[in-house]
């Protein structure tokens, strides 16, 4: 396959781990494409499907949510059919083949990853917060009531400025990669699922399923990071929430397995992402033969995870406080191969639970929906802000695709400067937020990148380092221009969240502070701006860190990271030789400075001077 296929088309993919490869499946030019819009139609679609797999065939294709009304006569009175512009109940492609990528086809098919542009979305939800918190309070009263004990309540995130469907799709992929995400082209309208959640997988006779439940927002702070991963993992209600899913799934999977074979392999563990920490389990199963896909979906379809518990009499709940219907989201999208009795082993089929999903309407537009797991000590508010900081991820696709920076100076004959104090910045980084970094390539490209200028480097060189999600890393250099010294220096409000989680690692996501140095610099003639938090604390400039050099004293002082500044090289280097120490600094302190310096391990330490001839009174740009 040397282009994308046209439509209709399918498009899976798990983007791997450090120790996981990239995976992608391509299932293209269908023999027929099956579509159910009522649900008398589910069933017999998914018989034809099943004949198709005895046949040889593979097949690909997705089941929204309100399909399950076609497995329990209970819901098809409370769930409601597709209107004619909607996606269907269920649709699936019969193929011949399918197509498995590799990393390297990917980047050849996709180019847009290594696009510098933005993506301008605007992202609104579409429900009113009173609406949603009326809901919960709702949905506790049938708690109260022994009605349910857990329900998943659900509303649709607006998203507008959806121009290029694909485009968009992959620079999600690079900002949240996930092991099973999915991309659907109809035509005239098309789905990306940015999925980190398994639905159900089968190798053979065994089954996996692994639900998600339970959310924590990353820190920006490593430390406070990792007890927030703790925390998370001991949880009480997070905890009871996962328990009950896991048990409800456990009695599903006991449907189709054999006797005893039901297992739960992994409880409560906490998985990374960029964002978040999630909450997963881990539960398998063995039946005595490959599983057709109508026994599938009778016995486990929709998820538990997306439901609530006990699973009907909660979905009849969803149906009486949901104002919409869910469509694909929290449905399923997935493939399966050929059911081969002759070859019971190497059945394989994979469906995802279809959260952080959008469906484009063809018209600039697309929905995403997001939802909270009810249950009686829930706090209404709290599940309102677990369901935007879900959508969160598709707010990072607006930027382009975040990369890990290291800028050193490359000198005649000496080489790299602080070379392993950038390297290990590089690596810390690459852990804390998911990128794939291998520091024997990094060094390898290095020392190639070195070999191939010694002869000809006579100055000294600005080297950039880029490291993608991925692992991919590139090179650029640039001759070093000096600046004038002392640099003229300007206060402004802002900077560095002390909250965000990128906020102590180098990230190409650096708008803020270059729209504020470039505000400064139209208003006055300046090098570099310094960033004062609230209270007059000192923080950093844009590009440098701040060192102050009271009366008196030898030693400089540097505000600490706490405030929001970013960790970096010539700033550790200063204060491991004891050259510096970190000590929280404001207006007054700047004012008392016998010498001010902004520094940065591509241009060492610079006197600095602030623009304003008062410094008891400084003006700050705002």
């Amino acid at each position: 396959m040397n282009r994308l296929p046209a439509a209709p088309f399918f498009l899976f993919e798990d983007h791997g781990d450090d120790d996981g490869p990239y995976r992608a499946r391509v299932y293209a030019r269908p023999r027929r494409l099956l579509v159910a819009r009522h649900f008398s139609e589910v069933v017999p679609l998914l018989e034809e499907v099943d004949e198709a797999r005895r046949a040889g065939c593979h097949v690909a294709g997705f089941l929204a949510y309100e399909a399950a009304a076609a497995f329990e006569p209970r819901l098809a009175a409370v769930l409601d059919e597709p209107e004619a512009n909607e996606l269907p109940l269920a649709l699936f492609g019969i193929f011949d083949d399918v197509v498995e990528w590799g990393r390297h086809q990917r980047d050849t098919l996709l180019p847009w990853r290594m696009r510098e542009g933005d993506i301008s979305l605007a992202i609104e939800p579409a429900l009113a917060r009173s609406v949603f918190l009326k809901a919960v309070e709702e949905a506790r009263s049938a708690m109260a009531a022994g009605e349910i004990y857990q329900l998943n309540l659900t509303f649709p995130l607006h998203v507008r400025g959806v121009e290029n469907p694909l485009a968009l799709y992959d620079r999600l992929c690079a900002c949240q990669p996930v092991a099973h995400a999915a991309y659907v082209d109809l035509g005239d309208r098309q789905i990306l699922s940015l999925s980190p959640e398994l639905f159900v997988a089968g190798v053979g006779r065994r089954l996996v399923t692994r639900p998600m439940k339970g959310t924590r927002m990353r820190s920006a702070n490593p430390r406070a990071d990792q007890e927030g991963a703790r925390a998370l993992a001991a949880d009480p209600k997070n905890r009871a929430e996962n328990l009950m899913i896991v048990d409800l799934l456990r009695n599903d999977l006991a449907r189709l397995a054999r006797p005893g074979s039901v297992r739960v392999e992994e409880l409560f563990t906490v998985e990374r992402y960029p964002t978040v920490w999630q909450m997963t389990s881990t539960i398998s199963a063995r039946t005595a033969a490959p599983l057709d896909l109508r026994s599938l979906f009778s016995a486990l379809f929709p998820c538990g995870s997306v439901t609530g518990a006990p699973k009907i009499r909660a979905m009849e709940w969803i149906a009486r406080l949901e104002r919409h219907r869910r469509g694909i989201y929290t449905g399923t999208i997935g493939w399966a191969g050929p059911l081969d009795g002759a070859r019971a082993d190497a059945t394989r089929f994979s469906f995802n639970v279809a959260i952080r999903t959008l469906v484009t309407d063809g018209r600039g537009a697309a929905s995403l929906p997001v939802g909270a797991g009810i249950v009686w000590d829930s706090v209404a508010q709290a599940e309102h802000e677990e369901c935007l900081l879900k959508g969160r991820f598709a707010v990072t696709a607006g930027s382009a695709p975040m990369t890990l920076i290291e800028t050193m100076r490359v000198d005649p004959g000496t080489g790299i400067h602080l070379k392993e104090r950038h390297l290990a910045r590089l690596a810390c980084s690459a852990r804390a937020l998911g990128f794939v970094c291998r520091l024997r390539d990094v060094e390898e490209a290095l020392n190639r990148w070195l070999a191939a200028i010694s002869d000809s480097c006579d100055r000294s060189l600005r080297l950039r380092l880029r490291l993608w999600r991925d692992g991919r890393i590139r090179l650029d250099s640039q001759p070093l221009t000096p600046l004038p010294v002392p640099i003229k220096l300007a206060l402004t409000t802002g900077g560095r969240r002390p909250d965000d989680p990128f906020c102590r690692h180098k990230v190409s996501a650096r708008r803020p502070l270059e729209e504020a140095l470039a505000a400064a610099r139209a208003r006055r003639n300046v090098d570099e701006v310094l960033f004062v938090g609230p209270g007059g604390e000192l923080r950093e400039g844009s590009y440098t860190t701040l060192f102050l050099r009271m009366p008196g004293t030898r030693r400089l002082l540097t505000p600490p990271l706490s405030a929001g500044v970013l960790p970096g090289v010539l700033r550790a280097e200063l204060v491991a030789s004891g050259a510096a120490r970190v000590a929280r600094l404001d207006l007054a302190d700047l004012a008392r400075a016998s010498e001010i310096f902004m520094g940065n391990a591509l241009r060492g330490l610079m006197p600095a001077q602030i623009v304003t001839e008062n410094c008891h009174n400084m003006a700050v740009i705002s």
